[in-house]
């Protein structure tokens, strides 16, 4: 998957882009981290309630000289890409706009 200026996750009310002034120490403060090619990445897991088996793993990759990025959701083991937008997952879909809002708020991301 290569990277790109904004992302749109299937049936997502939103496109994501990357903020206008993230820099590399941002990525990092915020739980990002760097890989042996220089990119930054983040996997953070999304559970419908803490107690609950299902979850869902939040990726995303940032190309190191932050010109663009991937992001997705996808199973547990991170081998199927899942649509949490679909109706099904709605307190998943919920958390994951919550983490996305905080990316906002520390200017990592940008909404449109």
């Amino acid at each position: 998957m290569a990277f790109a200026k904004e992302v749109k996750l299937e049936n997502s009310e939103f496109t994501y882009t990357l903020g206008a002034d993230v820099k590399r120490f941002l990525l990092k403060d915020v739980g990002f981290e760097e890989t042996k090619a220089g990119n930054f990445k983040l996997v953070r897991a999304i559970k419908p309630l803490p107690t609950s088996k299902e979850d869902f793993k939040l990726e995303i990759m940032v190309e190191g000289d932050l010109s663009g990025f991937r992001m997705k959701v996808t199973t547990p083991n991170g081998l199927k890409t899942v649509d949490i937008f679909d109706g099904n997952h709605e307190m998943v879909a919920d958390k994951f706009y919550f983490m996305m809002d905080g990316f906002i708020e520390r200017g990592v991301f940008a909404k449109n």
